[in-house]
């Protein structure tokens, strides 16, 4: 079942960027072979058993070699409405909701119905959910700079 950014989709609609993404590559530009690969291997394939979870970054052997690629994947992060679009976009202006520099976030309009999954403060006791109508997504693009060997198929 595809889902939007962290939110499962299941008996909700769906709007035009709700599929599964899958990331593309593109050679990195010239002059900007100073970058290292950033491939790191998969946890599960260097957690031994008995490891504590804070020592895995410690075990993993990142590459040395310089970047040649970059891929590129976008997911849907959240549907908003009007409202709550513009507050997101304050929000990130403010400087509040800062990213990496290798991620980024752009609202786009949407056509398809879809409600919005705004949801109001979590810490409360009454965590409520907007439900209008929603107008835009929140899309998040994450870049990660690869070698030739390391790049994902």
């Amino acid at each position: 079942m595809p889902t939007c950014g962290r939110l499962s989709l299941k008996g909700r609609e769906m709007c035009e960027y709700c599929v599964d993404s899958k990331p593309r590559g593109e050679p990195l530009e010239k002059g900007t072979s100073e970058h290292k690969c950033e491939w790191m291997p998969d946890p599960e394939d260097v957690l031994f058993e008995g490891m504590d979870t804070d020592d895995i970054s410690d075990s993993f052997a990142t590459c040395e070699r310089p970047a040649t690629r970059v891929s590129i994947d976008s997911t849907t992060e959240i549907h908003l409405c009007a409202q709550h679009q513009r507050n997101e976009r304050q929000v990130e202006e403010e400087g509040l909701d800062a990213y990496p520099l290798e991620q980024s976030s752009q609202f786009v309009t949407i056509n398809a119905e879809a409600g919005c999954d705004y949801v109001s403060d979590l810490l409360s006791d009454s965590v409520s959910r907007c439900g209008e109508s929603a107008s835009h997504v929140k899309l998040m693009t994450q870049k990660v700079l690869f070698c030739e060997d390391h790049f994902p198929e």
